[in-house]
Parts: C-alpha cells; sequence; structure tokens
C-alpha cells in the first residue's frame, strides 16, 4: 500500500536494487508507461453513479477539479 500513487521515479528505487535503478530506470520507466498505456488505459471506465455523484456536487455549487503527479500524455 505504501507505493501506491508514486510515480515511476519513486517506485522503481522502492522496489528494486540500487544498482539495478542506476543501469536501467528509464528503460524500466519506458516500458511502465507504455505497458499501462497498451494494455490498462484502454479498459478504464467510470465507476457506476459518477454522473449523477458529479451533477450533484455542480448543482451543490462545489466545482470539480483534477489533481495528478501524472506526464502530460
Amino acid at each position: 500500500r505504501g507505493q501506491i500513487g508514486k510515480g515511476g521515479d519513486d517506485l522503481i528505487p522502492a522496489l528494486l536494487p540500487p544498482e539495478l535503478v542506476a543501469r536501467r530506470q528509464k528503460e524500466i520507466e519506458s516500458y511502465r508507461s507504455a505497458l499501462f498505456q497498451c494494455e490498462y488505459l484502454p479498459r478504464v471506465r467510470p465507476f457506476a453513479g459518477v454522473r449523477p455523484l458529479f451533477e450533484r456536487i455542480v448543482g451543490s455549487g462545489a466545482r470539480i477539479v483534477l489533481a495528478t503527479s501524472a506526464k502530460q500524455p
């Protein structure tokens, strides 16, 4: 659980030996990004009830914002 939400720059050193990170971090980050985009991103779907939830939030006068540490693409 302690690794959830970490980007590759923090996640890879937390899980792999330092000598491997020093040699291959950029390669591993590129593979991880491509894997996510090809295999997982196409499966992303909104959870049931998200539209009514957002409509209620907006209807109450609140604003919805998205914050992320993800790279632009």
